[in-house]
């Protein structure tokens, strides 16, 4: 997937419950297959709550970013 971040979706504090919704249902609907974010905001893929398995630095356009790879397990918050 590739979230929205800070310069596209306007606030950072946005993004925090928006990372989180994509740990939860990545959980809820596709548990067992392997889930890859590509972002900028490095620090909100923490929200995930998913284990990061790889990481993959690149460039989006002229911003430095990161492709993470986590494998999705069953969510116990659901």
């Amino acid at each position: 997937c590739n979230p929205p971040y800070g310069e596209r979706i306007g606030e950072e504090a946005e993004l925090d419950e928006l990372y989180a919704t994509i740990g939860d249902v990545t959980a809820n609907q596709w548990a067992g297959w392997d889930l890859a974010i590509f972002t900028v905001n490095n620090p909100h893929t923490r929200k995930v709550r998913r284990p990061v398995r790889s990481n993959h630095p690149f460039f989006n356009g002229s911003q430095p970013a990161t492709g993470h790879g986590a494998p999705v397990v069953v969510s116990d918050r659901a």
